[in-house]
């Protein structure tokens, strides 16, 4: 699983390691081999978005298929958090945004606003979680699951744009 994947050039990333059997190194960090590198791309190009959890739910690291599904796991860019916070809960809001984008897909989709306190104060820090409906059923390469990234990050990228388009930063 690759937490916090960023683009950073290898020679420059902190704590590197060696990679678990079912990891892969790109660009300084271990991710899950089945992780292609135009989705990890694409995915640390977003400009409102910031990847923070992905991964291809196939190894537990003890050798046998994961509990967890393939997942994406999004943070709202700070600057973008005023004018997301003044959206309507409705379905004219974001979570009607939301579904338009993601519920195509065979995927189950949650949001959570947190809050979490610094010494300034509280910070409002709204998280996308993207998850694959099912388990993947094998360590090889998957195309039912290869199909959902393909579909995700795509919906994601679009996303992105939308929010770009729609919420220009607080200044």
């Amino acid at each position: 699983m690759a937490q916090g994947v960023n683009l950073i050039p290898p020679q420059m990333a902190p704590n590197r390691r060696e990679c678990r059997p079912h990891e892969r190194l790109w660009n300084g960090r271990c991710v899950d081999k089945n992780l292609k590198d135009s989705w990890l791309e694409k995915l640390n190009r977003l400009r409102s978005l910031t990847l923070i959890n992905i991964c291809d739910g196939v190894s537990s690291g003890m050798g046998r298929l994961s509990l967890n599904r393939p997942h994406v796991y999004l943070r709202i860019n700070v600057e973008y958090m005023e004018e997301f916070k003044r959206l309507p809960t409705d379905q004219q809001g974001f979570p009607g945004v939301a579904r338009n984008v993601f519920l195509e897909g065979d995927n189950d989709v949650e949001f959570e606003v947190t809050k979490r306190l610094r010494p300034s104060g509280f910070e409002e820090r709204a998280t996308l979680k993207l998850t694959y409906s099912s388990r993947r059923g094998s360590y090889d390469q998957d195309p039912d699951v290869d199909g959902w990234f393909d579909f995700i990050v795509q919906a994601i990228e679009g996303f992105d744009r939308q929010l770009r388009r729609d919420f220009e930063p607080a200044r």
